[in-house]
């Protein structure tokens, strides 16, 4: 496998790129804008050659980008087994999350660009799919891949420079999945100082006539004064905003977002 590595600031070329060697000797493959992109998305954090040693990519992944154009060589085409089909979540190397990731990246995209159908086309997803799956109907698994966004854009705005060390949990519990299901995602926001000040705010969706309209429903472990109550509100819109990313983020329907919510508080009910 290759390892993803970053140009350092001292030199003349700037990116990211990947390093690798076959039975025919070492090559670099460059990472266009778009590729730079993807990687992020993934979570990779390249190294810096000769500082700090980059992360292995998944082989597949890596032929997958090739061959759709997200990465580059100069004249010498490198050897490699390309892609025979699809991504394989059987392979170690690809796991069920990342390629719900990628299909998050290629959903997010311009959908007329050669090198996104291209990877539509290998992941089997349509990016020109305007028909948007309701957050009710996530399974287990596509639920996950909502977890990992939720959880990242809680984490930016409530774990801020004055308030760093905020505990954020976030589970999803598709308790009746399907057209006519439920669906219900849990925040756990614990104090950094104080173990026992607990909030758990749970965001909900029911497929019927009111599916438009989500709950969202806060439990404490603590009495609820006035400096609580504040601090309940605020978490509240801040678990709100983070919401409201993720529908575009992983192509799903979350509701009307101009619909009032049904907001309620339950206090010294967590175990």
């Amino acid at each position: 496998m290759a390892r993803l590595y970053e140009y350092a600031a001292s030199n003349t070329k700037s990116g990211y790129f990947l390093r690798g060697g076959s039975s025919d000797g070492n090559y670099t493959m460059r990472a266009t804008d778009l590729g730079r992109r993807l990687f992020d998305s993934l979570d990779y954090d390249p190294g810096i050659v000769n500082r700090e040693r980059g992360p292995r990519i998944p082989s597949q992944l890596q032929w997958a980008m090739y061959d759709v154009g997200l990465l580059k060589t100069g004249d010498s085409e490198p050897s490699g087994t390309g892609i025979d089909g699809g991504l394989d979540a059987e392979d170690a190397e690809i796991t069920e999350e990342m390629i719900a990731q990628l299909e998050e990246f290629v959903l997010g995209e311009d959908s007329d660009r050669e090198e996104i159908l291209k990877l539509a086309e290998i992941l089997d997803i349509d990016p020109k799919d305007d028909s948007l799956t309701p957050i009710w109907e996530l399974s287990k698994f596509e639920g996950q891949g909502i977890v990992s966004i939720f959880e990242s854009k809680l984490d930016e705005i409530i774990c801020t420079e004055d308030a760093p060390n905020w505990e954020i949990d976030v589970r999803h519990t598709p308790e009746i999945p399907g057209p006519e299901g439920t669906t219900t995602f849990h925040v756990d926001i614990k104090h950094p100082e104080d173990g026992d000040e607990i909030y758990t705010h749970q965001m909900y969706y029911v497929a019927d006539e009111n599916s438009d309209t989500p709950g969202l429903a806060t439990m404490t472990k603590v009495p609820v004064d006035v400096d609580r109550r504040l601090r309940i509100d605020r978490q509240r819109g801040r678990v709100l905003e983070a919401m409201s990313h993720v529908p575009q983020l992983a192509g799903i329907y979350a509701g009307d977002p101009t619909v009032e919510l049904n907001c309620i508080i339950l206090e010294e009910v967590l175990d």
